[in-house]
């Protein structure tokens, strides 16, 4: 079994508590609470600035992970377009006036996604619409598989890649002007 830390750290950090046991010592962490710590530790999300927006943003991209993981697809596909659209909201809309298909079509003409990426969120955006039943029963096939959610998992970090850079790119171009 590998060890996580170098017997260095683990005095720094023993020295550091002054004897006390680690606040999260012997505590049972659900695999929701887990995920989301996890992904607060890469800071794929640290550019959202609104700490309430980024919570909420965290544990649904959490949750959809582990649907996804479960093959429970339909709520792992709802979860990561209502991610996609919260980012886009935050990043274009922040009063949240417009719909995903407006806001799609913004971020493509604000050159935010490349146009491969908003023809993939139109089709998430559609898959998004079987949330309702019975426009599940009148397709004529299987809709909601591991390939819809596969596909909505890749765009949704995708899309957190692009304007986790944009936000860096405007940085840049604020600083050079």
């Amino acid at each position: 079994m590998k060890k996580k830390h170098a017997p260095e750290t683990l005095e720094k950090i023993g020295k550091a508590r002054q004897g006390r046991e680690a606040w999260n010592k012997d505590k049972e962490w659900s695999e929701l609470t887990k995920r989301e710590i996890g992904i607060g530790k890469r800071g794929i999300l640290k550019w959202v600035k609104d700490k309430k927006l980024q919570k909420i943003i965290r544990r649904d991209y959490a949750a959809a992970q582990i649907c996804e993981e479960n093959e429970i697809f339909k709520p792992a596909i709802i979860l990561y377009a209502g991610v996609i659209e919260a980012l886009l909201k935050y990043k274009i809309d922040k009063k949240g006036t417009e719909d995903f298909v407006k806001l799609i079509e913004k971020a493509l003409q604000l050159k935010l996604i490349k146009s491969e990426q908003a023809n993939h969120m139109n089709t998430v955006r559609d898959f998004r619409n079987y949330v309702h039943i019975y426009k599940e029963v009148s397709a004529d096939l299987e809709i909601i598989n591991e390939g819809i959610a596969k596909l909505c998992r890749q765009l949704c970090d995708s899309i957190i890649a692009t304007l986790k850079n944009s936000d860096k790119n405007e940085l840049l171009t604020r600083r050079c002007t």
